[in-house]
């Protein structure tokens, strides 16, 4: 019986299996799969941000039907009208966004064109003003950051088309990226040692 002992085999007959030979192949196939996934959304970017509008819906309306819910179990608590309010804005936004998903892109669009103009904005204007260390990448940070803003602004409600499912798929391309990377940084497994018979 203990002749029958081999590399890499248990005495049961069955063969030792590397586990992190198996982690990075999972992890290469989902960072592959969604690499493939984030690119079909930056070729459709208007299927994908409608999609994407749908479901962050769903969540907004989920998150203040259970706001509605522990308002109206928290009576006599003085922040109940409070909650029970913000609860039914997130629930009425969230109805809408799954009903008009369009409206729900427009809208997103515009708060992102506003944020990307106000992000780049700040820093742009203290690198210019302080001139500290770094302050070059600072002002190219703001100055990209606003511009895009900038262009954002100029073509809505047309750039809603585009420009959410694009940040979803690039979102998603980088996500898939990563994983990869994180996976073939993974060494070889470590081999069976040789186990010799008695």
């Amino acid at each position: 019986m203990a002749g029958a002992w081999r590399r890499g085999t248990n005495p049961g007959g069955t063969r030792a299996v590397g586990g992190r030979s198996e982690v990075r192949g999972g992890k290469a196939v989902v960072g592959a799969s969604l690499i493939v996934v984030g690119i079909l959304c930056m070729v459709v970017p208007r299927i994908s941000g409608h999609a994407s509008v749908v479901a962050f819906g769903v969540l907004l309306g989920l998150s203040g039907l259970i706001e509605l819910i522990g308002g109206a179990r928290e009576r006599g608590n003085q922040y109940r009208g409070v909650l029970m309010g913000s609860g039914l804005f997130a629930l009425a936004a969230g109805a809408v966004m799954v009903a008009r998903p369009f409206a729900g892109l427009v809208a997103l669009t515009l708060l992102l064109a506003m944020f990307f103009f106000a992000a780049g904005l700040f820093p742009l204007v203290a690198g210019l003003l302080e001139r500290g260390p770094g302050w070059a990448w600072e002002v190219a940070f703001g100055a990209i950051s606003t511009l895009l803003g900038v262009l954002v602004l100029v073509g809505w409600p047309v750039s809603s088309l585009w420009l959410i499912g694009t940040l979803v798929g690039i979102e998603i391309a980088v996500r898939g990226a990563t994983l990869m990377a994180s996976a073939y940084s993974l060494g070889p497994s470590p081999r069976a040692p040789a186990v010799r018979p008695v």
